[in-house]
């Protein structure tokens, strides 16, 4: 029986005096995640209020942003240059935390950003913040999070223009040595009297190795990221109507870090499967690009330079540029860096195209005494470019390569563009043909194709040797 009260008195002491000990680890908290804030081009950040209690803490984040460092013009809600916010937060301490009912964990947070400044420009419910964050961390140092922005519309009759927001929701999960994230939006509209634009079930996620504040202080680790679309509407209205339309948009990044070679890959895939402007259909629309073998020393370095970029003005951004590059540069080629389109293909009403070019430098133990010596980067430069074309569309891209040329002769300034597209369409086969016969592509099964390779500093272009410029 004295065995039993024992140990409902310690599950009682852990339950009262655990709190408190936590309460002690909230301000240390805080000054972490402003350090990594103050970390971030454009922001920030200082406690200006923090009550510290048994069970509970809360106070006051103030958020400082450049706008200009951000890249926002001068149509923001705010009238500084460095506008200010307030974030209120407060902390809930475990073990047993009472909240809307009762959780077992280390610590939850709830952030939220009112945004009253904005409702000058926005709507959205009264009493209801523009912005909240929820984190709740369990006992053992995992971590989930959720996030939202509220809807919101815009009625700014003066201009005539519109906004209808579907809102933003995000979820998020950290690890001991993983984090991932999802959001997403349903729909995002503008109309005013120029046009419309307007996209549609935006979602995108993420998943990293590692810790997220790792990550925001500039650490790499193997990631993914997705973003997808399922449509994108842009109507112009400006004297005649024009529109895009493109549907199911994905855009996905992978990175893998070798930190035995200190190598980064990063690989990008787009693909959308239709657009369609001005009543031209392109569908199954793909691009791979894979950027290879990066020194990971020579990030790293940049990434240090890139902090103190923000304080310099243009001419001493230009001089610490070319500083950083002439003492780094190496580091990036010596790793032989690879610049791969694995896929870069389409569908057209004419028909099809397919390209791929794989790129390296090798073999680069010091810099040119001349960097703007051809023949050094041609001989340390091995690529292989291959591009294949119906006729149908090689027909339509020496076309508009045409009717580009004849619209800058002065002999044709009079003509109207039928009479400009009829005689592009009479001089493309003399072309198609000239090129034939020059080596620089051929003709199979109705289709124009064309490979390139370099190696050794020799060139071949369809299996006959070229000169190079040196």
């Amino acid at each position: 029986m004295k065995k039993r009260y024992l140990v409902l008195a310690i599950v009682l002491a852990t339950i009262l005096i655990l709190p408190k000990y936590i309460s002690t680890q909230v301000s240390s908290n805080i000054d972490q995640y402003i350090t990594q804030l103050n970390n971030l081009n454009g922001y920030s950040a200082e406690v200006v209020e923090l009550n510290e209690g048994w069970f509970s803490s809360n106070g006051l984040v103030k958020v400082k942003f450049a706008l200009a460092s951000l890249g926002q013009g001068d149509d923001s809600p705010w009238s500084e240059s460095e506008p200010e916010v307030l974030l209120e937060f407060v902390s809930h301490h475990g073990p047993v935390i009472f909240t809307d009912g009762v959780d077992i964990g280390l610590i939850n947070w709830d952030v939220v950003y009112a945004g009253d400044v904005l409702r000058s420009k926005l709507e959205w419910p009264e009493e209801t913040n523009f912005y909240e964050l929820s984190i709740n961390s369990g006992l053992f140092g995992a971590a989930d999070l959720e996030d939202r922005i509220v809807p919101f519309t815009v009625n700014d009759q003066s201009t005539n223009q519109n906004v209808v927001f579907s809102g933003y929701e995000g979820e998020g999960k950290q690890s001991s040595d993983e984090f991932s994230y999802e959001g997403k939006i349903e729909t995002f509209q503008f109309t005013s009297d120029e046009g419309k634009f307007e996209v549609g079930d935006v979602y995108l996620s993420m998943t990293s190795e590692g810790e997220f504040i790792a990550a925001m202080n500039g650490e790499m680790f193997d990631s993914s990221a997705l973003l997808t679309m399922d449509k994108l509407e842009i109507l112009t209205a400006n004297g005649t109507q024009q529109s895009i339309d493109l549907n199911k948009l994905s855009f996905e990044v992978d990175t893998n870090i070798d930190e035995k070679e200190e190598l980064v890959n990063i690989s990008q895939k787009m693909t959308v499967e239709n657009v369609s402007a001005m009543n031209y259909d392109v569908s199954d629309f793909k691009l791979n690009i894979e950027t290879n073998r990066i020194s990971l020393v020579f990030l790293k370095a940049y990434q240090e330079f890139a902090k103190s970029l923000s304080k310099l003005n243009e001419n001493e951004m230009k001089q610490q540029s070319m500083v950083f590059f002439q003492q780094n540069l190496l580091s990036l080629l010596k790793s032989q860096p690879q610049i791969n389109i694995s896929d870069f293909s389409a569908t057209l009403p004419e028909g099809k195209f397919v390209a791929y070019s794989n790129n390296q430098l090798i073999g680069i133990d010091a810099l040119p005494t001349t960097p703007e010596d051809p023949k050094f980067w041609l001989e340390h430069t091995v690529s292989d470019t291959k591009l294949e074309l119906d006729k149908g569309v090689a027909n339509l891209f020496f076309s508009r390569y045409m009717i580009s040329q004849l619209q800058l002769n002065p002999q044709t300034a009079g003509m109207s563009p039928e009479e400009i597209e009829l005689i592009a369409a009479q001089q493309v086969p003399n072309m198609i043909e000239g090129l034939k016969a020059q080596g620089f592509i051929t003709e199979e099964d109705d289709k124009l194709k064309m490979h390139f390779s370099l190696k050794d500093g020799a060139a071949m272009l369809n299996g006959n040797a070229i000169p190079l410029p040196y």
